[in-house]
């Protein structure tokens, strides 16, 4: 009788332990799945590329005329070398969102620039973040640079390739977002560059210029400074 009784209770004690499991189990899966966009706002710092970054930022004091602020897109050339310069600073982070690059303004007054080239957003839109959350982001930054005297170049986020899953949902996001973006450059007078005009087919990335769907080639690099270049040279002359 003890036997069938202790039996009962080792049985009952395991369907518990099998019930919190799979509980635990779908919690932490609802968990994973509303993390990109209830949480990708307040983790995105916890990179050690960004932490690496900003820290080594704090200690490039060099005056620039020019600041590249973007993401990997952005931190993956050697802009100097690009453009024929010598006095642009490179303020790109990969897998930075636009949050963390308004957080991130400091390192541009540190130079105390003319122009800032702005370029971010593919992160917060692959994060879930809201499109109208990013278009806030991008209007604090230039309001921002303009209260301290830095003329703002605003580019627009480019189109990924159809390689990238669900690509149609993303660009129809990132279209959503550059409208929007490029309203509000009319509204401030400051030059909007669309580079999905040279980047794109049908609003979808052209293969030659990206191996991923997001990121650049040689090729990607050398049209942007085609389109950037002319408009820089003005925009300093002024």
């Amino acid at each position: 009788m003890k036997l069938k009784y202790s039996m009962l209770i080792n049985i009952i004690l395991l369907i518990t332990l099998l019930f919190v499991i799979y509980k635990g189990g779908l919690y932490y899966s609802l968990l994973n799945k509303l993390k990109p966009k209830s949480l990708a706002e307040n983790n995105f710092q916890n990179t050690w590329e960004y932490q690496h970054n900003t820290k080594l930022y704090k200690f490039y004091t060099k005056q620039a005329n020019i600041v590249m602020l973007g993401n990997s897109i952005t931190y993956r050339v050697d802009w100097n070398e690009l453009l024929n310069r010598n006095d642009i600073a490179n303020r790109g982070i990969g897998n930075d969102i636009t949050l963390g690059m308004l957080n991130r303004l400091d390192d541009v007054y540190r130079v105390n620039p003319k122009v800032c080239v702005v370029m971010g957003g593919i992160n917060d839109i692959l994060k879930g973040i809201e499109t109208e959350t990013i278009v806030l982001n991008i209007d604090t930054i230039i309001k921002e640079l303009k209260t301290n005297n830095i003329k703002p170049i605003i580019c627009s986020i480019l189109y990924t390739s159809d390689t990238q899953k669900d690509y149609k949902k993303l660009n129809s996001l990132i279209n959503e977002v550059n409208i929007n973006l490029e309203s509000i450059c009319l509204t401030n007078d400051i030059s909007f560059i669309n580079l999905n005009e040279s980047f794109s087919d049908n609003y979808t990335l052209k293969s030659q210029y990206s191996l991923d769907g997001i990121h650049l080639t040689a090729s990607g690099y050398n049209q942007w400074k085609k389109i950037l270049e002319p408009i820089l040279n003005q925009e300093i002359e002024e």
